[in-house]
């Protein structure tokens, strides 16, 4: 509570009335204060005003004596009044604008946004926790990834945000793997984790902390073209104990110089690698069976294989059995193998067919083949396998030569979940194979690129179909029998269409990318390379700037 400072007026009065002066007295009992002494032989009088309200009764007052009296000399002499000052001396008064007196300003946390002017000052690193993740789940991961370079707490939101995480793949390509070179340096010790990691062409030959203080967090480690050899990749594996996914792709520096005694029972891992759930060992030629054995030996609850590209440079006995310990592998993991891909590898025949769809229990999701051998007509075992395995989502048959159109129609007929189905270069095809394809409810990705028999009526009746549903991607390379025709009524069923692929289409021409303009508001890549017929510009894979006719 501001107090303000008592004034004191010196009224010079003639002869002041004894009601004036009566009143005066009145006032000063008011406001508790000791009477003003009237010295009348001076003939002069002290109104005392204390308050703001009584200061403008007596203001007024003096006003009005002073406009009825003449002035006369000022008093020489005053008898001393008891100040108000000393009446109240716990009180802290109010300095005048003489009194130069600072005193610090401090501000409790909760005025932190505020500045010494008083003004509002935007602090977004103070938000809270919870509503920084909520606006973190409403932005893209560019945007996420630029946010986080911000300030540290937005940093922390960004890694305890699990979504996030889960779109950030750091990769590391063509590097000496050390802690005294960048970038290396700069992440051995690190603010936050490196849940996916990708090397790519990494040298891994001195020692480094990183694994030791950011290897518990790990969930993703692949190798691609690496140059590791045994006793190092041994000690990374080491501080990996909660690795669920492992790609070790063309790295045959590892399995070269990685020799086993075959007469002992030397572990390959001196450790177990239990919460490993998907292994890739793409395009290795150099690792054989018991290396394969021994691998899968330290992870257990294996449910993903990708072995695709391998075996080539093996003589014939040794493929048959690397085939054989894959599916010993399938058959042993039954219960919980939901992936598989054989891909690009020699001598699948007939024989493997037979195998795999004998395994009872085994419901696989995703199934990725090439199988190039004619279908037998007696009891083969490419059909059998398609009638067991229902539960398939996911088909990649890519360069599969031998896959013909009773064979799709019995796909289409007992894998009704299927969501992608790749068929690219399977050259048996026709229209009568996929006349049945717009009865897959939930396929979002189709593939019939290079699938030279398929014409405008297939596309129309088997894919297209009659009635408008969802569709994602689309790859239609290498079909030189599609019209405009054709393009009209896929852009009129398939309106949430978002890649489109018409690669080297001679028959495409500008009427079908207005059809694309009027009716695929969500198509973000547009393959239109060598197309004659369209008039395009910077025209890139799965990418064009496109004119159209006015």
């Amino acid at each position: 509570m501001d107090f303000v400072c008592p004034v004191s007026v010196h009224l010079p009065v003639r002869a002041a009335p004894v009601s004036v002066r009566h009143a005066s007295a009145v006032r000063s009992k008011s406001l508790d204060q000791p009477l003003p002494s009237v010295v009348e032989d001076r003939g002069t009088e002290t109104i005392a005003a204390s308050s703001s309200s009584s200061s403008t009764t007596s203001s007024s007052g003096s006003a009005t004596l002073s406009q009825k009296t003449e002035p006369k000399p000022q008093a020489k002499e005053m008898r001393k009044r008891n100040s108000i000052f000393t009446m109240f001396p716990s009180v802290q008064w109010k300095p005048t604008v003489e009194d130069s007196i600072q005193v610090p300003v401090k501000y409790c946390d909760w005025m932190a946004p505020f500045n010494c002017d008083g003004k509002f000052v935007a602090r977004y690193d103070r938000l809270p926790m919870e509503l920084i993740l909520k606006i973190f789940k409403q932005i893209n991961p560019s945007d996420l990834l630029a946010a986080s370079a911000t300030c540290r707490r937005w940093l922390e939101a960004a890694h305890y945000y699990e979504p996030f995480q889960r779109r950030m793949y750091f990769n590391f390509d063509r590097i000496e793997f050390t802690d005294e070179d960048s970038p290396i340096k700069y992440f051995s010790k690190p603010m936050r984790t490196y849940p996916y990691l990708t090397f790519t062409f990494v040298e891994f030959t001195k020692h480094s902390d990183f694994w030791v203080n950011s290897g518990v967090y790990i969930r993703e480690l692949t190798l691609r073209c690496c140059l590791i050899r045994k006793k190092k990749f041994i000690s990374i594996m080491k501080n990996l104990p909660n690795l669920v996914r492992l790609e070790l792709m063309q790295c045959d520096e590892l399995f070269k110089h990685w020799n086993l005694d075959y007469s002992t029972d030397e572990p390959m891992f001196p450790f177990m690698l239990n919460h490993l759930k998907h292994l890739s060992l793409a395009a290795c030629d150099y690792y054989n069976e018991y290396h394969f054995e021994r691998f899968i030996e330290a992870a257990p609850n294996l449910e993903s294989i990708d072995v695709s590209n391998c075996f080539i440079n093996l003589y014939l006995s040794r493929r048959m059995t690397m085939i054989s310990r894959v599916l010993r592998l399938v058959s042993k993991n039954r219960h919980i193998m939901k992936a598989l891909n054989i891909s690009d590898i020699p001598c699948f025949d007939d024989v493997a067919w037979h195998l795999l769809a004998e395994i009872s229990g085994l419901f696989l999701t995703h199934f990725t083949v090439t199988y190039s051998d004619r279908i037998p007509m007696k009891d083969p075992g490419i059909l059998k396998f398609f009638t067991v395995q229902t539960k398939l989502t996911h088909l990649d048959l890519t360069s599969s030569i031998g896959v013909n159109d009773v064979c799709l129609q019995l796909i289409v007929e007992s894998c009704p979940l299927l969501q992608v189905l790749k068929l690219r270069r399977c050259w048996l095809l026709s229209d009568e194979g996929v006349q049945d394809l717009h009865t897959l409810k939930h396929l979002r990705v189709l593939d019939v690129s290079s699938c030279e028999r398929i014409s405008d009526y297939g596309m129309r009746v088997g894919i297209i179909g009659k009635r408008p549903r969802r569709m994602d991607e689309m790859y239609f390379s290498l079909l030189c029998n599609l019209s405009d025709y054709t393009m009209y009524y896929l852009v009129l069923m398939f309106k949430n269409l978002q890649v489109l692929d018409l690669d080297s289409n001679a028959t495409i021409t500008d009427t079908s990318l207005q059809y694309l303009c009027c009716y695929s508001q969500d198509l973000r890549n547009l393959n239109l390379q060598s197309c004659a017929k369209v008039r395009t510009l910077d025209i890139g894979f799965r990418s064009a700037l496109f004119l159209v006719r006015n």
